[in-house]
């Protein structure tokens, strides 16, 4: 991103993103958020961690299974083995 005065970046960085969402629980699919990712797909991350705070869905077991930023190993990385290496 470019940004040609402060004030632009003042406008795009401290931007405050407002989810609006449904009473109705079966709806909740019919939340507005004015983040541009949900312009664009009609669906963000801000409308999914709302609906799963206040239990509305539930999120996938699998997606609990997913590693999150794993550790490298100490020390040098090992060298690659040659590919075409005949016997």
């Amino acid at each position: 991103m470019k940004w040609y005065s402060f004030d632009q970046y003042k406008q795009k960085a401290f931007n405050i993103w407002s989810v609006t969402l449904p009473v109705d629980k079966l709806k909740w699919l019919d939340t507005v958020c004015n983040c541009s990712i949900f312009f664009k797909n009609f669906m963000c991350k801000h409308v999914l961690d709302m609906a799963i705070i206040l239990n509305y869905c539930k999120p996938l077991s699998t997606a609990k299974n997913v590693k999150i930023g794993e550790q490298r190993r100490r020390g040098r990385p090992p060298k690659f083995k040659k590919a075409l290496l005949i016997q």
